[in-house]
This record gives structure tokens, C-alpha cells and sequence, in this order.
């Protein structure tokens, strides 16, 4: 798997446990809901580090935490 999937995957894995929507995330992080959209037709696509961060925030979770899961331990060398 590819770090972008991995993280998309972590974000849903997230987002779904606290039974919010898509809309609902975007909201609480103001991050455009376009951008979780987009990348269920286009996966290649990567967020920036700021968008991370405030998904990363509205989760009120640190970046150790984040990526403390098993769908990072397995990545492409690529990338």
C-alpha cells in the first residue's frame, strides 16, 4: 500500500468510528469536503501537511497517534 492510501484509509477508519460524515469532518477541520470526494476518484492524490494537520486537530489527535496503526507498517518503498 502506498503512504497517500494508507492515509485516506486511517482518516475513513477514524472519521467512521465517530460516525461522522465526510461533510461532518470537513466542518469540524475546515477542510473543503472536496477533498475527501476527490480522492475516492482520484487515490493518487496527496494532502499537504496542513491539511493534515487540521484533520489531524478536529480528531484532537497527535501525528504519533495517527500513524501509531497497522495500515502504515507494510508501505511501498515507493511510496
Amino acid at each position: 500500500m502506498k503512504l497517500n492510501e494508507a492515509v485516506f484509509k486511517r482518516i475513513d477508519e477514524l472519521r467512521k468510528k465517530r460516525n461522522w460524515s465526510y461533510y461532518k469532518l470537513s466542518k469540524i477541520s475546515g477542510v473543503n469536503k472536496n477533498v475527501f470526494y476527490n480522492y475516492k476518484r482520484e487515490p493518487d492524490k496527496y494532502l499537504t501537511l496542513q491539511t493534515c494537520c487540521k484533520i489531524l486537530a478536529a480528531f484532537d489527535m497527535p501525528f504519533s497517534e495517527f500513524f501509531d496503526s497497522e495500515l502504515f507498517d507494510d508501505l511501498d518503498k515507493g511510496v
